[in-house]
Order: structure tokens, then C-alpha cells, then sequence
């Protein structure tokens, strides 16, 4: 319905307001405006659709502000009136009504929201976080905060913090299953990266902060737990049981074709140290086994890593290459594996021994430093970076050229550790005789040469007797 000469002008009430639509109509298209003359600034606005709301409308320092500051029925007329009035004097006071809105805006943003927006931009950011680094944000986040999650962020109280912080090291949150100090300080953490992106990214109108840091209250109370890193790893006495167990768990599930996967996961990782990630998400568009060596493209730290391909490692991917089905070397279908859990128990149970991807890691760092190989050596086979003000490891280089002797030396000290003797003497034999020739004077040289040449020939004659 086409509005009938609307009045520009009119002191609203709730009877106009109700009875407008059916006594003027709507417009055609766009919008009318009523102005109250009951109060300068203050308007009713109809559309084409009939919705009806209020605005204000200012000209301040020769700028022209209007803003819709509710909709009717919702906002009643004398709630349009207070909220016209209070908004009129932002602007009467030299305020910005769009800036006073962002503001407002920021204001509000719950924890949730707050959550979701620094999600977005880390993954806009040249570092973005892992996927499974955001997935374990969220879910602390949504799994501890409680009715916190819903709250306006600003209005969250360093009490609530400690509070909070207490109740998820007791377990007493809803559906927790135990206590837990790691998780109490992994959430508080969580929050503490929530608020200082907060901080930086939400200003008041002139710039000003509008959020405060709330966790330094666990500092100053001392309720932090710093919960230490685990120590768990496979004993040196240790080895001989889980490669032992590995190879009677490939003999006993021939068909368990995932099974089979992660075992050889398993074997590569005690042989490499690598993550479980890094070595799950190993394709075999990045194993070259002719030049022998394999490079991961996407690690935690975010620099690539090539590694030499040792004889141990070299066992592994021979199995896996027969078995091969896709681009992923440990999976025994087109995907990624994602989650190994269920075949790691079934191994475990076969080993009867508890251990994780990480204690190998751990199990091969600790065999590094037993195999002599050096501190820079090992973070670079670990793929660890070094502190940006260490200049000596910036101008050291390790492709795997230059770690196969180091890999090597650690693949003997595990093998040995792990009473596979014949392992260690063929793994090792080539290298041993390149030392011992190195030592060797050219008279010497020649000396052994006639006597393997000798032996050779005695060998020979014997075997055709």
C-alpha cells in the first residue's frame, strides 16, 4: 500500500505509532521519516516492508549523524526517548556516532565471540596457527569456561579467572572427568592470548585501551602450575622388548592392514624422533630412496627439514612401499590416518609395554646425546629451533649429508641398546672400514689388500673342491 501524504512531522504517541501503516500506508520503496515534535533529533522511520523503528538524526561541527537506536515494537516510545536523548548528547558532546557504535560493539563481544574472531585472524596471518593447534584452543576454551563463554569479555574479573582456574584444577566443572593442573594452566593460557589480542584490537573511540590483562593474578598468588614436561620415554633396557614386540605384532595381523601402519609409524618414529604428525602426514612424493633421503615440508616450527634415510629407516619404507596404496607412506588407505589410537592400543597390548608417539621422540633424543652427537646436531634432527640471537647456529647448515653420520651414530646406539647385534655390525661395517683405511698408511693399505685378495682366492678354491 502507497503511503497518503505521511506527515514529516508529528508529536509521536503510541496510538500514531500503532495506527500509522493502516492510515498512511508504507512507501513504494526506500523510507519515510516521521519527526517527533516532541523532541528535536528524535524520528520514526517505515519501510517500504512496514517495519518500523526510531532514529536520531544530528547536523554537530557540520557533520550530519543519524543512527537507528531501536525498533518498534520492542523499544517502546518512552525507551526510544531516554536512549534519543542520552545518543544525542554523544553527539552534542562532540562524539562520532559510528565510533561510539564500534565501541558499544566491543564492548559486548563475548569470550565466545572473541574466541571466533582470533581464530579467523591467525588464519589470515602469515604464521597461522596449526589446525590442530586452533582445534585444542577452542575446545579448552568451550569445554572449561562455562557460563563465561556467553559473558561480555571486558566485564570478566581477574577473581573470575583465579576462580575458574582453581575449580578446573579440583575437576569441578561440568563435565570434566578429573582434576587436572595441565588443563587448569593450558586454559588460563588460552585466555590470556584471548585478552592480549583483545587489547591490541579493540580501542575506544580516541584510541584508548579498553581491556585489561586478568590472569597476572596467578602469578602474584603463585596458583600457576607450571606442570613439568613429561619424562616418560623407552628405556635403554627397554628397546629389545618393543622392536622385538613390533615385528611379533606384523607376524601376528597380516590383515590388519591399519595395524601394520602405525607399527611401522611406530618403528620410524623411535628411528627418526619425529612427530607423529610430521611423520602421519609424511607423503611419498617426499621420500627419494635412490638419493637416500626423505624432507618434510611443513613442520611445527615452520622451517623444512631434510633427513637422511639410515638402514633402519630404510626397512620401514621398503615395507611400506609393497604396501603402499596412496601418496601417504603410513596409511594403508588414500587419506591421512587421523587418528591411530585404536591399532596403538591393540600394539601396546601386544608389546606390554605403555609408551606413545612422543616417548620415542623423547627415546631418540636420549640416545642421540648417549651417541655423542652434538647439541646443535640433535635439535636440527628434532627439527627444535635455535634462539634467534644464536649466531653461531645461523651460519651452521645440515641438509642430510650432513646429519647421516649423526643418524647413523644414533641408529647404532638404539640398535645396540636393543641387543640387535648383527644390525649394528652390517649397518655399521661399511663405515668402520672407511675409518680404519683412513688410518692406514698407503704400505698398510697394500699390505691388507693382499691378504683379502688371498683369502678371496682361498675362499674360491675351497668352495669348488
Amino acid at each position: 500500500m502507497s503511503a497518503k501524504n505521511p506527515p514529516k512531522q508529528h508529536k509521536l504517541s503510541e496510538s500514531f505509532i500503532k495506527s500509522y501503516v493502516s492510515r498512511f500506508g508504507t512507501p513504494e520503496k526506500g523510507r519515510v521519516e516521521v519527526s517527533d515534535t516532541n523532541m528535536q533529533g528524535l524520528a520514526l522511520r517505515i519501510t517500504a516492508a512496514g517495519n518500523l523503528s526510531f532514529s536520531i538524526r544530528r547536523q554537530h561541527n557540520g557533520k550530519r549523524q543519524n543512527k537507528i537506536i531501536g525498533h518498534y515494537p520492542v523499544m517502546s516510545l518512552d525507551e526510544a526517548r531516554v536512549e534519543a536523548k542520552r545518543t544525542l548528547l554523544d553527539v552534542d558532546t562532540g562524539g562520532d556516532l559510528t565510533k561510539i557504535a564500534e565501541v558499544k560493539a566491543h564492548e559486548a563481544i563475548t569470550l565466545a565471540e572473541c574466541l571466533t574472531k582470533y581464530l579467523e585472524h591467525r588464519a589470515k596471518s602469515s604464521k597461522p596457527l596449526k589446525p590442530r593447534t586452533a582445534k585444542q584452543y577452542a575446545d579448552t576454551i568451550n569445554l572449561y569456561s562455562g557460563h563465561m563463554l556467553q559473558q561480555a569479555l571486558i566485564t570478566i574479573t581477574a577473581k573470575d579467572i583465579t576462580d575458574r582456574h582453581m575449580m578446573i584444577t579440583k575437576g569441578q566443572v561440568l563435565g570434566q572427568r578429573k582434576e587436572s593442573p595441565a588443563q587448569a594452566d593450558l586454559w588460563a593460557r588460552v585466555i590470556r592470548t584471548l585478552v592480549n589480542f583483545a587489547i591490541r584490537e579493540y580501542r575506544g573511540e580516541n584510541g584508548e585501551q579498553l581491556f585489561q590483562e586478568i590472569t597476572g593474578s596467578l602469578s602474584h598468588d603463585k596458583q600457576w602450575h607450571h606442570v613439568p614436561r613429561k619424562q616418560s620415554h623407552i628405556r635403554k633396557s627397554q628397546l629389545e622388548q618393543v622392536l622385538n614386540g613390533l615385528d611379533t605384532f606384523r607376524d601376528e595381523n597380516l590383515d590388519y592392514t591399519m595395524g601394520l601402519a602405525t607399527a611401522d609409524a611406530v618403528e620410524f618414529a623411535i628411528f627418526t624422533g619425529l612427530r607423529k604428525g610430521e611423520i602421519l602426514g609424511l607423503t611419498w612424493d617426499r621420500v627419494n630412496i635412490d638419493a637416500g633421503f626423505f624432507w618434510i615440508g611443513e613442520t611445527k616450527n615452520g622451517s623444512p627439514l631434510e633427513l637422511p634415510i639410515t638402514e633402519s629407516v630404510l626397512k620401514v619404507l621398503k615395507r611400506r612401499k609393497i604396501a603402499k596404496v596412496g601418496n601417504y607412506v603410513f596409511s594403508p588407505k588414500e587419506t591421512i590416518i587421523d587418528d591411530p589410537r585404536k591399532a596403538m592400543k591393540r600394539i601396546i597390548k601386544t608389546i606390554g609395554l605403555e609408551f606413545g608417539f612422543h616417548d620415542c621422540r623423547r627415546t631418540f633424543a636420549s640416545n642421540a646425546e648417549l651417541a655423542g652427537v652434538g647439541s646443535y646436531t640433535i635439535k636440527r634432527l628434532l627439527n627444535h629451533k635455535t634462539n634467534r640471537d644464536d649466531v653461531t647456529a645461523g651460519y651452521i647448515v645440515q641438509s642430510s649429508d650432513e646429519l647421516a653420520k649423526p643418524a647413523h651414530a644414533v641408529e647404532q646406539q638404539i640398535l645396540d641398546s636393543a641387543a640387535r647385534i648383527d644390525e649394528v655390525v652390517a649397518s655399521g661395517m661399511d663405515e668402520k672400514l672407511m675409518m680404519m683405511l683412513s688410518k692406514m698408511s698407503e704400505n698398510d693399505k697394500r699390505k691388507a689388500m693382499f691378504q683379502m685378495l688371498n683369502s678371496h682366492d682361498n675362499l674360491a678354491n675351497n668352495g669348488t673342491k
